[in-house]
């Protein structure tokens, strides 16, 4: 419950959880919460699965996000999380989105670096042999998506039969972005 660099939280993903429950029986169905759940280790992901599958109550949107793969620009400091056991798990809440990138590292002093056609290939593959057939919404860096078009056009058309397929485009405060790309 806490994000990179913080690893600790006063609050437990059961109590969080919980509060989101609580909240959405107190609404109307118009006003219900969604969660996002970004998962930034196997280990983490593992011991979370009994309690998302006793506590998930599919009236509500939930979106599970791990990065899956190494990504763009040599980022060799963040271990992705197993991209096999992620979606082999996580596809098992049918109605979930799941949100499934690249570690990266981009930053004020980055202009230069793409998603590469492999790293493209190695999201298509994971996807198609663990038969995923849940939403789909990959988050991008948007100083990198700007340099990757026809490589993220690929990825779309690759899997738009298959899956409900959108872009997560997003940016740390001190990333370099093309806004105009």
């Amino acid at each position: 419950m806490a994000h990179p660099p913080n690893i600790t939280s006063d609050l437990s993903l059961q109590e969080f959880l919980r509060q989101i429950w609580d909240f959405n029986g107190r609404v109307t169905k118009d006003k219900q919460k969604g969660v996002k759940l970004d998962f930034k280790s196997t280990d983490v992901f593992q011991s979370s699965l009994e309690i998302l599958n006793t506590m998930w109550n599919e009236n509500y949107e939930i979106w599970l996000n791990a990065d899956i793969f190494s990504g763009p620009v040599n980022n060799t400091s963040t271990l992705p999380v197993n991209a096999t056991f992620f979606l082999l798990e996580a596809k098992k809440f049918a109605n979930a989105t799941l949100s499934t990138g690249w570690t990266t590292r981009w930053g004020s002093n980055y202009t230069e670096g793409s998603y590469t056609r492999d790293q493209i290939d190695a999201m298509i593959n994971g996807i198609q042999n663990n038969e995923v057939k849940n939403p789909l919404t990959f988050p991008v860096r948007a100083g990198i998506a700007a340099n990757s078009i026809e490589e993220l056009s690929y990825l779309y058309d690759a899997l738009k039969n298959s899956n409900h397929v959108t872009f997560t485009i997003w940016s740390s405060a001190s990333d370099y972005v093309d806004v105009e790309g």
